[in-house]
């Protein structure tokens, strides 16, 4: 639960951003962000045998012009056919830039405006804090990827005058 993957393989074809080997059972996989680059691969799974993985509330973006999913080695080109065809992904988003800071360069830290904030699933199995440290929720619900993204308040102080009895 909430990791931000990004780039995370250089293979031309056959790998992906989350591959699911043989035989897996009662996997949760939520609250993630999958960033894919030219190969396209989202997620991988060939084996039909795996049962009770639960895969949701995840945003999937990949700069190629060719995304694809694999689920119980059923290949599937669009989004919607991946959700219908496998049952996963009702609460996810698909195709949205999760606007890291400054991925080419390692930070991987949500902008302002990232579709991932407050986007994913409140779940305890998250814990309490980001992958700073940061309170893991600071906002409606948890942000989906390893980063909550951090909100800066400013406090205004009223100014207080003293009425000094002798003026």
């Amino acid at each position: 639960m909430n990791n931000t993957i990004h780039h995370n393989n250089h293979c031309k074809d056959w790998s992906a951003k989350m591959y699911m080997q043989y035989d897996t059972h009662n996997n949760v996989i939520k609250n993630n962000i999958f960033y894919a680059g030219h190969a396209g691969w989202l997620i991988r799974s060939w084996s039909s045998v795996m049962t009770g993985n639960v895969v949701d509330y995840n945003l999937f973006y990949t700069t190629s012009s060719n995304p694809r999913w694999q689920w119980k080695g059923q290949t599937y080109q669009t989004f919607d056919a991946y959700r219908n065809g496998s049952g996963n992904g009702a609460h996810s988003l698909n195709g949205q830039d999760p606007l890291l800071v400054d991925p080419d360069h390692g930070d991987l830290h949500l902008s302002a405006g990232s579709p991932a904030i407050d986007a994913g699933q409140t779940l305890s199995a998250s814990g309490s804090g980001d992958i700073d440290g940061d309170a893991r929720v600071q906002g409606n619900s948890i942000d989906m990827g390893a980063d909550e993204y951090r909100r800066l308040y400013k406090h205004y102080l009223p100014t207080l005058s003293r009425l000094r009895p002798d003026v």
